[in-house]
């Protein structure tokens, strides 16, 4: 997919409690990013492309939170953090893979060809969330962090992903057939300026449909990544 979020009210809602997978069980989860947004020092001040932020607890996790130096990281619950060490919000296209071990509390992130790696909180993060796009809270107060930015092609697995498998899927432009243990995948062209509404469908053939809040902007862009083709 290729969409273009306001940072304030869009995202998309995903029709299953996402931490069913990404806050319980072996899970690797990676999109294409392109963003200028900053965040807080801490994760649970920062917008991100997918998690939860529990209130006065630990039972929360956070996938790919934008810190306030433009880093990009992973942290589940109050337990170390891991960031890619080059920041993510230089406006150009980027891509991002994730992944946790809840059994060990392994937590590894790539951003093009640069990773890193910490041991963060083990066990299940059961603390619900439904949305990509947004950080969700369940602070009394209202408190929601949005990311401000362009997402495409979105996919979770329920397996860790190999150094190959990684290295096809990001030189592949989203034609690489690696859909052994997929759980969720969002893709599809947009006209440039679109606006977006309704369903987004599940390529996966899960049927984890998900829903496009505030109508985001659809930004025109093909499976032509790395900044080699195009500039938006």
């Amino acid at each position: 997919m290729s969409i273009l979020l306001n940072g304030t009210t869009q995202y998309i809602s995903v029709n299953t409690d996402l931490s069913a997978q990404l806050g319980s069980l072996t899970t690797s989860m990676c999109c294409w990013i392109k963003t200028t947004q900053v965040g807080g020092a801490e994760a649970w001040g920062c917008p991100g492309i997918t998690g939860v932020e529990e209130h006065g607890g630990d039972n929360d996790i956070f996938w790919g939170f934008i810190d306030n130096t433009g880093l990009i990281g992973m942290q589940a619950g109050d337990g170390a953090n891991t960031k890619v060490a080059d920041a993510v919000n230089d406006g150009k296209w980027h891509w991002i893979y994730m992944s946790r071990v809840p059994s060990t509390g392994a937590l590894f992130i790539r951003k093009d060809n640069t990773t890193a790696s910490v041991t963060s909180d083990t066990g299940a993060k059961t603390t619900a969330f439904t949305r990509i796009g947004s950080i969700e809270s369940t602070s009394p107060y209202g408190i929601t962090l949005f990311l401000s930015g362009s997402l495409a092609d979105i996919r979770i697995y329920t397996r860790l992903l190999s150094t190959a498998e990684q290295d096809t899927i990001y030189g592949s432009n989203g034609h690489d057939n690696i859909e052994d243990s997929l759980w969720l995948r969002y893709t599809w062209y947009s006209p440039e300026g679109s606006t977006l509404a309704g369903p987004v469908y599940d390529s996966s053939g899960n049927g984890r449909t998900g829903t496009l809040i505030a109508s985001p902007t659809g930004i025109g862009v093909p499976f032509s990544f790395k900044n080699r083709i195009f500039a938006v």
